[in-house]
């Protein structure tokens, strides 16, 4: 199933025609106004809502919906890379399984395929810029060896990145034969908010790096 990005916005005492929803570039903008008049009197009531948008939501494809209690129900599918796993960790949390190095080497001719994060050799968080204008959240994480990409899983959550390792190893043969499992969890605080759809992360030898987008303010 294709992850999609949800909204709501409270608009009781409005009606569907009261309101207007339009995109920009990074930017979802509810307006309501609505106006009652009598013999007596009159009035009117308005008000406009403008969120950020990454860049990861397809803003071509949004649907909306009012429910009867006076909720619009906002939402849009998240353009996913291909590349990028999304699966769920042990505690059934959506999660982003990592790429190994060599599948990013086997897609390197690829035009389209500018996959590779790069190492700088400084453990934990970094906020590093991200184009002209941008900037992005960089985390590299030791990784002990013995762990590969499919034994590792990233998860965003309220300013932190928590990062997971579960391997099940197995040691000897026969009836002597028997298994254990090595875990692990990281957790790092990060000062600012992460567009989580927008996740890259790769692990390069022994070392996991995680990359997102630093969301811009939309004021």
């Amino acid at each position: 199933d294709q992850l999609h990005f949800k909204v709501r916005f409270d608009v009781r005492g409005f009606g569907p025609k009261d309101i207007e929803v339009s995109t920009a570039k990074n930017r979802l903008t509810v307006h309501g106004k609505k106006s009652t008049h009598t013999d007596k009197s009159s009035s009117s009531s308005e008000f406009s809502r403008t969120i950020y948008l990454p860049d990861s939501i397809d803003d071509s494809q949004f649907q909306c919906h009012m429910t009867t209690d006076g909720i619009l129900m906002i939402e849009a599918p998240v353009k996913a890379p291909d590349y990028q796993s999304l699966t769920f960790d042990d505690k059934r949390q959506l999660a982003v399984k990592p790429q190994a190095g060599t599948d990013v080497a086997k897609g390197a001719t690829n035009k389209d395929n500018q996959l590779a994060l790069q190492l700088t050799g400084v453990y934990g968080p970094s906020v590093l810029q991200d184009g002209e204008m941008g900037r992005k959240l960089h985390v590299e994480v030791p990784v002990e060896p013995g762990f590969t990409s499919d034994d590792l899983r990233v998860r965003m959550d309220a300013n932190c990145v928590v990062v997971s390792g579960r391997k099940n190893i197995v040691e000897g043969s026969g009836q002597s034969q028997c298994s254990h499992v090595k875990e692990f969890t990281r957790t790092y605080t990060i000062p600012e908010t992460v567009d989580t759809f927008s996740v890259k992360t790769q692990l390069k030898d022994n070392t996991l790096i995680v990359e997102a987008p630093l969301l811009q303010s939309s004021t």
